[in-house]
């Protein structure tokens, strides 16, 4: 007997100030745009960042943004 298989759909990740959300519907993609100074907040060090620093990695359900340069994003202990 097999195991059953977990499969997350997901897309690579793409800089935060324009990304392609192919999850928006089913027949088209949606491009989104920010402004590279815009503020996000970083998933990972929770820490404010500029969207010209920090990436986007789109799921099928949710969305993850995270510094582009990991070297500097330490995460909150």
């Amino acid at each position: 007997m097999s195991e059953p298989r977990i499969h997350i759909y997901s897309t690579t990740s793409q800089p935060m100030t324009r990304y392609v959300d192919d999850f928006a519907s089913p027949k088209f993609s949606r491009v989104i745009k920010h402004k590279p100074l815009e503020i996000f907040y970083c998933a990972n060090c929770r820490k404010r960042r500029q969207a010209k620093n920090l990436r986007i990695q789109i799921y099928y359900d949710s969305s993850h943004i995270f510094c582009a340069d990991k070297d500097k994003c330490k995460k909150e202990r």
